[in-house]
């Protein structure tokens, strides 16, 4: 048998001749087509019905696939961009603020040919024109003022809009009340008036004011009087005779300043001086046959026959006091003062006499104001994740200096008033919440794989950890001890077995069976630390059961450590039998035979809290078991994986 075979030659890829649209209301871009041409080829565009006509048209922006086909049914293909070119139409809209009576000018900006306006407004208002007037504005024209334009050639549009006030004219009075003259307006006043002027407000309206105007006076009197030496009058001492006035303001009846003219004569009395200068501790003092208690000036006084006057001796006393200071001082710890006492606490008590201490001679007593600063030591706390540096409360710690779990720094700074400052910081380190899939670190650095199970991801190891995220030792975290020998197993490979105390974050007490029972699918309370690694958690038991849907015992199960019945690990979960600690006989149990794992709920009946778990014997499947509290179980931690 002999197979003729023809093979038809594609058409050459088609030559295309792309036209851009012009319009925003009617697209009429176009594609032609150059090549090939000739009888018996015809073209489709973006898949659609071939056709024998070489153009296209009608097209808006996009890029579009021409098929050629020929007779004999074979096709080449090319494609062709078109995009929309329009001019760049825009407008903005302006008004003038105007007052009632005036015009509302509206202005659209940029001015542009070619194009149609298009306004409307308040109070029914229309306009065609690009900047329309309205004249004699009144209230109901005032609002927001719309124009429209349009591009004649492509009826591309432009919108802006602008609010438009229109203020009325305002009246008012004002009431003054002055003194002798007041200025207004740029006008000063001397009398009582009332005048109306018109101003301009903000707005540039008219603002008509009244001013009610009254103008009091003040009033004027004249005294004469002769003394000898001085003359007090209204308070102040005047020695030289001539003319003097005195204001009382606002003393009239209107409310005025009343103006008093003193006609002052002052004759001079005959005077000598003794002086004398003595310390606070020699008073009293005696001057002829004068007691003097104080510093002042004592007169001896004769009366003068020709002037009326005195003739006056005046003894000078000056009396230097004791002076008292305060000695202000900072120390740290303790200060030695100048009276030899060593003072450790701060006081404002301790003084001291330093006798003829003082510049004039005189007694010089000095109290001690002590404030005493003692070293000061400040403990701080904090948590870091296992993969910065550490730079806070002034510290600049590197990743290489600080451990997994608890580390302590110190830092000695000096206090502005150059005492020491100890500062402690207890800085804690925690591990990296990572992707499900990769290595988890807990706080005591041990290492466990972890893989998804439906929309939760699982440890694949159990817990080893004997720290709780916060560092505080975990009271109950033990390995399994074989009671034949008192040898350990390897934790690797089993985990510890923890109370339920110790595994729901609350060590050495149980939780509130009242709250239990209000509640017995939820945890009492939110530790603030757990035993878990941070962003994990203890799986509740439907997470548990989920499980045994998802695998069977065998592939659940580790391929070693099963006395009867090893499984074949294809879930990758590696399920140890790691045994539980007895609290009863106080003996481990189980290794090799069972697994027990806590969950997170837990339920209550007549005999007292039970807490829930689960456990497989041989080859049985994840059932719960009442327990004592204080056994011990293995734990996997959890946490949900988001989307």
């Amino acid at each position: 048998m002999t197979l003729h075979l023809t093979v038809n030659a594609s058409p050459a890829e088609p030559e295309l001749l792309a036209t851009d649209n012009t319009s925003c209301e009617n697209p009429n871009g176009s594609i032609e087509v150059t090549a090939p041409l000739g009888t018996g080829i015809t073209y489709s565009m973006n898949g659609g019905a071939f056709q024998s006509e070489t153009t296209f048209e009608g097209l808006s922006t996009g890029t579009f696939t021409i098929t050629a086909k020929n007779a004999a049914g074979c096709t080449s293909k090319a494609t062709a961009p078109i995009t929309t070119t329009t001019s760049d139409l825009s407008v903005e809209v302006s008004a003038n603020p105007t007052c009632e009576g005036g015009d509302l000018e509206l202005t659209a900006t940029p001015s542009t040919s070619g194009v149609t306006y298009s306004w409307t407004g308040p109070n029914n208002f229309t306009s065609t024109e690009q900047n329309p007037v309205i004249t004699g504005a009144g209230a109901d024209d005032a609002g927001t003022y719309t124009v429209v334009v349009t591009e004649t050639a492509t009826s591309c549009t432009a919108t802006s809009s602008a609010e438009v006030t229109v203020s009325a004219p305002s009246t008012s009075d004002e009431y003054l009340t002055e003194c002798d003259s007041v200025e207004w307006n740029g006008t000063t006043y001397y009398q009582s008036t009332e005048e109306t002027v018109t101003l301009s407000d903000v707005a540039g309206c008219d603002s008509v004011v009244t001013l009610h105007l009254t103008i009091n006076y003040s009033t004027t009197g004249d005294t004469t009087a002769t003394a000898c030496e001085s003359f007090v009058w209204y308070g102040e001492t005047l020695t030289q005779s001539g003319e003097y006035t005195h204001t009382f303001v606002g003393g009239n009846a209107a409310g005025c300043d009343s103006v008093v003219t003193l006609n002052l004569t002052i004759n001079q009395n005959t005077t000598g001086d003794d002086y004398a200068t003595i310390c606070e501790s020699e008073l009293p003092y005696t001057w002829q046959g004068e007691t003097f208690t104080e510093a002042g000036n004592k007169d001896i006084t004769l009366a003068s026959v020709v002037t009326g006057c005195d003739s006056v001796v005046t003894l000078h006393l000056t009396v230097n006091e004791t002076t008292y200071g305060i000695d202000e001082q900072f120390a740290c710890d303790s200060l030695t003062w100048i009276n030899g006492i060593t003072y450790y606490q701060s006081t404002n008590e301790p003084t001291d006499t330093i006798f003829g201490g003082n510049v004039a001679g005189c007694d010089s007593v000095i109290k001690l104001h002590l404030t005493i600063y003692h070293a000061v030591s400040t403990e701080l706390k904090d948590t870091i994740c296992a993969s910065t540096n550490y730079n806070n409360y002034g510290f600049n710690i590197s990743m290489a200096d600080i451990a997994q779990g608890e580390n302590v720094f110190t830092d000695t700074l000096e206090t502005s008033h150059g005492c020491d400052s100890v500062v402690i910081l207890k800085l804690f380190m925690q591990p990296c919440i990572v992707a499900c899939g990769e290595e988890l670190v807990d706080v005591d650095n041990n290492h466990y794989p972890t893989k998804a199970f439906g929309n939760v991801c699982w440890m694949m190891a159990n817990l080893r950890a004997t720290h709780y995220t916060n560092g505080t030792e975990i009271p109950f975290a033990i390995v399994y001890v074989n009671p034949t020998d008192n040898t350990t197993v390897d934790e690797t490979i089993f985990g510890r077995l923890y109370s339920w105390a110790s595994a729901s974050a609350a060590p050495n007490s149980a939780p509130n069976s009242a709250v239990l029972l209000a509640s017995p699918n939820a945890a009492t309370a939110t530790p603030q630390y757990t035993i878990c690694p941070v962003g994990w958690r203890l799986p509740t038991s439907a997470e548990l059961q989920q499980l045994n849907v998802l695998y069977t015992e065998t592939q659940l199960r580790s391929t070693d450590n099963w006395i009867v019945n090893p499984g074949n690990n294809e879930s990758g979960f590696n399920k140890q039998p790691a045994g539980f600690y007895n609290a009863a006989t106080g003996r481990c149990e189980g290794l090799g035979t069972s697994a027990h794992f806590y969950t997170s709920d837990y339920q209550s009946n007549a005999g007292g809290l039970i807490y829930q778990l689960t456990e497989y014997y041989c080859n049985e499947p994840f059932y719960r078991l009442s327990t004592n509290p204080d056994d011990g179980r293995s734990i996997r931690c959890v946490r949900e994986i988001e989307d």
